[in-house]
């Protein structure tokens, strides 16, 4: 399924670039594009965005890295757990 909707994404890009037509559309759509990013609301919309990360980045940061030192406690304490560390492994599969 993947490969068929990459061949159908190539056959569109394709038909874009390589027609006149084609290429005269995509000239429109990178237009209105242009003019919808530079609209003083979707501006002001990216600014809020921004300020928004910047100013839950630091939570963001203190979470993931209490959650990596809880995980690598958990691994740890298993593993810690799991019995004998000095015994060589037991080889359970087929021999020869």
């Amino acid at each position: 399924m993947k490969g068929k909707l990459a061949l159908l994404g190539g056959l569109a890009v394709g038909y874009v670039l390589g027609t006149r037509d084609g290429r005269e559309r995509f000239e429109q759509i990178k237009g209105k594009a242009q003019s919808m990013w530079n609209d003083p609301t979707v501006q002001q919309k990216v600014s809020d965005a921004q300020d928004f990360a910047k100013e839950k980045a630091p939570e963001v940061q203190d979470k993931v890295t209490q959650t990596a030192k809880d995980t690598v406690g958990k691994v740890t304490h298993r593993k810690e757990g799991s019995g004998d560390h000095n015994a060589a492994p037991s080889n359970t599969g087929p021999t020869g």
